[in-house]
């Protein structure tokens, strides 16, 4: 590929060289003639005009491309950028002319080739070809090093002075190769039928009419049959406003595409994060369930052995509607903190039949609360409360004990207390017939899943008195959003 491109620019390059006319004064004085009044006669404010637009979406897309990467926008700017550098050859009051002079005599042909290479691959971009026509996105590459060929052999052209019929090469170079450009262009619309590729073959269409109606007369002027008063440079001027336009647009149109993607992305992330949360916690509460109808069975177990049927039956009735009500809350992400208590409170009460009334319970509640517009996952307390009855108040030997369920009003919030004054978990860890207590690691998980945003906070306060320690305090605070 490479040789055959060398190959094409050497063939090029001296087809000019030995196709000089013989005799070229008529044609100079008529290139002459034209130049005059094609700069004498240029509009100086529609032209600056012209650069100011360009060079805006130029810049602005170039920055766009270090913010996000995405190579339509550097092709973009790069394609807005020749067209830039191309008119300011013809304007003479710009501010940065001086600059750009100069380089006139050897880039004022090959810069447009290098513009309508960086258009093929700014639109390769946008239709994104080499995932939606792979073959198509070959033959562009193609397409690619073929125009950016023929913009090297114009600068060699300019370089070695050979410019005399520069222009009527160019015209019939120019021609296959934006028609070629064009034409793939229009298959892939009628083939692909994208909402942007419509706007990119529309504002290609428009620029390439303009331009060559601006090549028309320009071939007119350097034949000496001119006969506008203004340069026809506005033409292609024009066309390529109107294509930048609606190439931003389509610029536009696609970010918007793309940020609908990623929320679409992100939306159904959110989903499956919810999804997710939703069956960690039903695996949770799916440990729980068990968890706590073993200690009740033990229970009920161990009245019957006793031969007393009247505690088994009063146990026996609070321990199935206890049931009903975790098998009613285990189908439910939350319930209110009142039925939570609630149900609490029978729990306690079964623990109390099953200890024969060995400790007391004491609720404490603000009454300016409304317990039931507050939200908490269910059976979030109850491990707590079994963890003071079995591994405080159970161990504690001496008479007076006791469970205290606080729920009061804070500044971040609310805070519930569950308060036992049995032995303290330093002792409570050094019995060895105490079992592990799985609950509160589960209901740390099952916290930490309801609201990951650190709303909720557990914090445990080993409470001690003049003789040592004096039991557990446990704190859930539940900060408010």
């Amino acid at each position: 590929m490479k040789k055959w491109l060398i190959g094409f620019v050497l063939l090029v390059f001296f087809g000019v060289a030995f196709g000089q006319e013989a005799d070229l004064s008529v044609v100079q004085e008529n290139i002459e003639r034209y130049k005059a009044i094609k700069y004498a006669n240029h509009p100086r404010g529609f032209a600056s005009w012209i650069q100011g637009i360009l060079f805006i979406l130029c810049a602005y897309h170039l920055l766009a491309f270090f913010e996000n990467r995405n190579k339509a926008y550097l092709f973009y700017s790069l394609y807005v950028f020749c067209f830039l550098l191309y008119f300011s050859f013809s304007n003479f009051h710009l501010f940065y002319s001086g600059l750009t002079q100069p380089l006139n005599e050897y880039l004022f042909y090959p810069i447009q080739f290098f513009g309508y290479a960086a258009y093929i691959a700014f639109g390769q971009q946008v239709i994104n070809t080499k995932k939606v026509v792979p073959e198509w996105h070959r033959f562009m590459n193609y397409g690619i090093r073929i125009t950016l060929a023929m913009g090297v052999t114009f600068f060699l052209i300019q370089l070695m002075g050979l410019s005399t019929s520069t222009l009527t090469l160019f015209s019939i170079l120019l021609f296959p190769t934006s028609l070629i450009a064009v034409g793939t262009y229009v298959v892939l619309a009628a083939k692909l039928k994208y909402k942007h590729v419509f706007f990119f073959v529309s504002g290609s269409f428009i620029y390439f009419i303009l331009a060559y109606v601006a090549l028309f007369y320009s071939l007119q002027g350097t034949a000496g049959k001119y006969t506008f008063s203004f340069t026809p440079l506005v033409f292609m001027q024009i066309g390529a406003v109107i294509e930048s336009l609606m190439f931003a647009l389509l610029v536009g149109y696609q970010q918007r595409k793309d940020r609908l993607a990623r929320e679409n992305v992100e939306l159904a992330l959110a989903k499956q994060a919810q999804q997710a949360t939703e069956l960690q916690l039903k695996a949770l509460r799916a440990q729980m369930n068990p968890h706590f109808i073993f200690n009740s069975l033990n229970s009920i177990n161990h009245f019957i052995i006793k031969e007393d049927a009247e505690q088994a039956s009063d146990y026996l009735t609070k321990f199935s509607k206890l049931i009903r009500q975790t098998l009613e809350y285990s189908n439910q992400n939350t319930i209110s903190l009142e039925a939570e208590v609630k149900h609490l409170s029978l729990y306690i009460k079964l623990e109390q039949i099953r200890m024969k009334s060995s400790f007391d319970y004491i609720q404490d509640i603000d009454p300016a609360l409304n317990l039931s517009s507050i939200s908490i996952p269910p059976l979030v307390l109850q491990p707590f409360v079994e963890n003071a009855i079995w591994h405080g108040l159970n161990p504690k030997t001496s008479e007076n004990k006791r469970l205290l369920l606080s729920i009061q009003p804070s500044e971040s919030g609310i805070d519930i207390y569950i308060e036992d004054n049995g032995v303290g978990r330093v002792a409570a860890s050094q019995q060895p017939k105490l079992r592990r207590s799985f609950g509160t690691q589960i209901t740390k998980e099952r916290m930490n899943t309801y609201q990951p945003d650190g709303l909720v906070a557990i914090e445990f306060i080993d409470l001690e008195d003049a003789k040592g320690p004096a039991g557990t305090r446990v704190i859930v605070r539940l900060k408010s959003e």
